[in-house]
């Protein structure tokens, strides 16, 4: 699209339905064999620009559908971070360490920080990009006519931060976002016939971690009843505090991850078509206001400008927070061992991790740059390929979790 002298452009959103919402998406991957469904591949997975919004961005919560941590862990009242460094020759889970030196006393000291490669490398590089997205369930492909034949097949695309793209914790992050929606979510993912640990994990409990599901979509269907319903939910860390500190030498996190529950406002669900040219009428005339103020605006700024009016103004007519189910729910999940702890404790370690990293970049940003061009090209095991599009029995298309039978 060409501009002509001041002029500015007229933008619109297109195709927004009641199920696919103003969708962003992040990095993708290709293709194992895994207990949910058939997986094949299509293609190379589309590499989508990078998402760098305000993640308490109402917008950005109800659209992702997937997972995503953003924040940074709070400033410790007794130490500040001097360095960390990485020592390969040390046992895995123990090669991490930190400098710390106690708030007025001088001294430094070394703590240890307990975790491992598989978790260390990507989380390294995740929390060094702007992105705050780790995975979406709603992803897209490069290759639209093998999009298509996935969509007429109802599947689904699923796309991940680079970061994880062909890791485990890839794995564990796309099961996360996966965990109430189907009965297979009681399994770890398998690659090859075998299910993937990495350094600190067991062999999961399948029976016990089917109770904690059946438990969990029990409370669901009883909260419905009540009028409890949620259109979807963002696995993240909105509101949460994440903090750091030292015990005994070590070092020690804190925070746990929250499903954020949302719906739709009444009577949006069958004005979608029209809310939306509405909304793009408002951006489009806030659009105008703004390129009367700055006429230097470029094409690339204004389609940019125009996503973020749009998306907040949609919000805002389309969407309802439900803060109270939000925090409800997610303390159930954990009283229920997160359904599956080795999906959640992953969950609540690349919240807590990549906070801490935030944190560290923040403070120290020449130690961390140091740290990071390490982590570039640390490879950890096991090395895993991550799924691209998933296809589900016709029974689970249309619906939520069938109660785990013992």
């Amino acid at each position: 699209m060409n501009l002509v002298g001041n002029q500015v452009t007229e933008l619109q959103h297109v195709n927004v339905t009641n199920h696919d919402l103003l969708i962003e998406r992040v990095s993708g991957a290709t293709v194992m064999n895994h207990r949910f469904a058939s997986v094949i591949d299509p293609g190379k997975p589309i590499h989508l620009l990078g998402l760098a919004k305000v993640f308490t961005d109402l917008s950005f919560l109800n659209s992702i559908g997937g997972v995503a941590f953003a924040a940074t862990a709070d400033p410790n009242a007794d130490w500040e971070i001097v360095d960390l460094t990485y020592d390969g020759t040390r046992a895995d889970g123990q090669r991490l360490q930190l400098q710390v030196r106690a708030k007025g006393a001088g001294d430094v000291r070394t703590v240890q920080a307990s975790i491992p490669d598989w978790l260390l490398a990507p989380l390294a590089r995740f929390a060094a990009s702007p992105e705050f997205s780790c995975f979406t369930y709603f992803g897209e492909l490069s290759d639209q006519a093998e999009e298509r034949k996935v969509r007429a097949s109802e599947g689904h695309i699923l796309n991940y931060h680079s970061a994880f793209t062909h890791t485990l914790l890839g794995l564990r992050l796309m099961q996360l976002d996966l965990l109430l929606l189907y009965p297979d979510s009681a399994h770890i993912v398998e690659q090859k016939g075998r299910v993937l640990l990495g350094t600190g994990e067991e062999a999961p409990d399948v029976r016990g971690n089917g109770r904690h599901l059946s438990a969990v979509q029990q409370y669901l269907s009883a909260e419905g009843q009540r009028g409890n319903r949620f259109q979807s939910y963002v696995v993240c860390d909105q509101g949460q505090r994440i903090t750091w500190s030292v015990l005994n030498g070590r070092l020690v996190l804190t925070g746990d991850p929250v499903w954020y529950c949302w719906r739709y406002k009444p009577g949006v669900a069958g004005r979608f078509q029209e809310v939306q040219k509405e909304v793009n009428v408002y951006a489009n005339e806030q659009l105008r206001r703004e390129f009367e103020r700055n006429s230097t605006m470029t094409e690339s700024e204004q389609h940019l400008r125009f996503s973020a009016l749009f998306d907040a103004e949609a919000s805002r007519r389309m969407i309802q927070a439900m803060p109270e189910f939000t925090e409800a729910l997610s303390v159930r999940i954990r009283a229920e061992q997160g359904i599956n702890p080795l999906v959640y404790n992953a969950a609540a370690q690349t919240m807590r991790i990549a906070a801490f990293f935030r944190r560290v970049k923040s403070d120290q940003p020449a130690a961390w740059r140091k740290f990071s061009e390490t982590m570039a090209s640390l490879k950890p095991s096991p090395a895993c390929e991550t799924p691209t599009v998933l296809l589900l029995p016709a029974k689970y298309r249309h619906g939520l979790v069938v109660p785990v039978q013992e």
